[in-house]
């Protein structure tokens, strides 16, 4: 089983950001493995939903589509 964890890295006073996506190695070691970037808070609220809770807001294309 893989474990993420999301980091909201965003300046103070700012509306943009990115969330890292994370992978869990050890209890005390993660790996960066990605991330999304977001314009607003409206976005960044849409993508850790999306990314917590999942659901059909997303869709996965296959290669060469």
């Amino acid at each position: 089983m893989m474990y993420l964890i999301f980091k909201v890295v965003q300046e103070a006073g700012q509306a943009s950001g990115i969330i890292e996506i994370r992978k869990r190695k050890t209890i005390t070691c993660t790996e960066k493995i990605g991330a999304v970037a977001f314009s607003n808070e409206e976005e960044k609220r849409f993508l850790l939903d999306l990314l917590t809770k999942g659901g059909t807001a997303g869709e996965i294309i296959e290669k060469g589509c």
